[in-house]
This record gives C-alpha cells, structure tokens and sequence, in this order.
C-alpha cells in the first residue's frame, strides 16, 4: 500500500522506497517474499509491526507490504498493487474457549470479524 495511487510498471517499482520487516522476522511468510522479491538497499524503513508499517506508510515513508484487511480499511492508503499478492494468502483461526462458542456475542463477533478479513472482503 502507498499514498500516490498504483505502481503503473516494473521500472517504477525499483525506485520506490519499501518499508520493511525488522531483524528476527525469519519464518513470517510477507517478510520472506519480500526479502525475496526486493533487493535489501530499497528498504528505507523497517519494522515488526504491521502496524507501524501502514502508519509509515501513510506518512509517504514508502510502500508497504499490507494485509487487505489492514491496508483496505485505511482511507489514507492505496494499493500499489492491483491485486493481493496470491502467495501470501494464509489461513487466520480465531478461537475461543469451548464452553463460549454458541454463545450469541461471540457468535456476532466471528462472523463480522471473520467477514470483514476474508480475500474476498478485499476491495478491489
């Protein structure tokens, strides 16, 4: 995500500045691709939080790799990607206590929750 609107092709993309993940982020699956996918001096900023990557983001530091249900939900971002990044789709559980699981607010809370954080609640 980035304020400024999509990266329109390849050479605009190895000349915007990243933000990145932090030391000891070995094994977190967005912080491996990116590794991968980017060369290490494009990274102006690193961090472990994903939150403090879109606050860096918003604030023009550079591009951040964010899940949609962070990046979409922020007014002030804008994919620089047009689509989500397939290979870092993964699985979230939320759980709760078995004795709690029909109980009607718990209910609520993991179907708008859940809703609201699926690939396809990913705005386009």
């Amino acid at each position: 995500m980035r304020v400024g609107g999509p990266i329109k092709n390849a050479d605009e993309a190895a000349r915007l500045p990243l933000i990145g993940w932090g030391d000891g982020t070995s094994g977190i699956k967005a912080a491996d691709w990116l590794a991968r996918a980017t060369l290490a001096t494009a990274v102006v900023y690193r961090t472990s939080s994903l939150v403090n990557q879109g606050l860096a983001a918003r604030a023009g530091i550079g591009v951040a790799l964010l899940p949609c249900h962070l990046g979409d939900g922020d007014r002030g971002l804008e994919r620089a990607l047009a689509d989500p990044v397939a290979e870092l789709a993964t699985e979230l559980w939320m759980v709760t206590h078995r004795d709690l699981k029909n109980a009607a607010r718990v209910r609520a809370f993991f179907d708008v929750v859940g809703g609201g954080m699926s690939l396809a609640a990913c705005r386009k």
